[in-house]
């Protein structure tokens, strides 16, 4: 039996200074080069994020290292828990004004 590679979150950062293999920042690069010994779930926010940030060819090239580990990486595009928490904020925020309203 195998045990499955611990599934990882990185930040848009690690993404966009690994891609540029920035010498200001090293690790980056050496982590996106690892990726096989560890996945990822790439969340929407980062794809968001990256879409804003990285230029069409980093696009291009972080799309190919996505398809080239397919079996390692994993695009969520769900949306992120804060705006799950923002709604459920706003929710409560409604209901105390309800509950305000009533007293």
């Amino acid at each position: 039996m195998t045990t499955p590679p611990e599934r990882w979150l990185l930040d848009t950062n690690v993404w966009v200074f690994g891609m540029r293999r920035d010498d200001a920042f090293p690790a980056c690069a050496r982590l996106l080069d690892r990726i096989g010994s560890f996945s990822v779930l790439i969340p929407l926010q980062v794809l968001k994020e990256l879409s804003l940030v990285l230029t069409e060819d980093e696009v291009r090239d972080f799309y190919k290292l996505v398809n080239q580990y397919s079996e390692f990486i994993e695009l969520s595009w769900e949306p992120g828990a804060i705006r799950k928490t923002a709604s459920a904020r706003r929710k409560v925020k409604e209901s105390q004004h309800e509950i305000a309203l009533i007293s």
